[in-house]
């Protein structure tokens, strides 16, 4: 499995706090792991 052609980027507004950027970011790294299938992470 080529891991380069799976990337997930987050951009976020520089008036916006670190602390609820990573917390978007985490939630929706979750998401998209649990809704996502098998190939997005391989076996």
């Amino acid at each position: 499995m080529n891991y380069e052609d799976k990337k997930i980027v987050g951009v976020v507004a520089s008036n916006v706090e670190p602390e609820v950027a990573l917390n978007v970011i985490g939630h929706l790294a979750i998401s998209i792991g649990k809704y996502s299938n098998e190939e997005i992470m391989g076996k």
